[in-house]
């Protein structure tokens, strides 16, 4: 019997490498490390989604105050146009003075009222 060489050559050395890196690669597959990235990642992305629509609310209820601070001082020149309409288009008699109380309770029932009934 010819005796075997025990030197490994660098084809060999490349190929136990390639072997032990798949090893290492399946064993890693199949424990957490796989789960817990998709876990983190998706973590993460809830967090910005979060923060989106936390910003988002904000903007909103900002444009919002805006909107109702801009509302008071136009409101007589919106009553002013919004009262005929309501009169011409649904019969309704309405005066501006019942826009422009908007808060009073009972206010602008008739002009409501009358919008139902045309």
């Amino acid at each position: 019997m010819a005796e075997q060489d025990p030197t490994l050559t660098p084809d060999d050395l490349k190929v136990l490498g390639m072997q032990l890196g798949m090893g290492a690669l399946a064993a890693i597959s199949t424990t957490g490390l796989q789960k817990a990235l998709v876990s983190s990642h998706a973590e993460s992305k809830g967090a910005v989604y979060s923060l989106f629509f936390k910003l988002l609310e904000e903007t909103a209820f900002k444009a919002g105050e805006g909107m109702h601070r801009l509302e008071e001082p136009f409101l007589p020149v919106i009553a002013a146009f919004v009262a005929p309409i309501l009169g011409g288009l649904f019969g309704a008699d309405v005066n501006e003075a019942e826009f422009r109380r908007k808060l009073a309770r009972g206010e602008g029932a008739r002009g409501a009222q009358a919008i139902v009934e045309g």
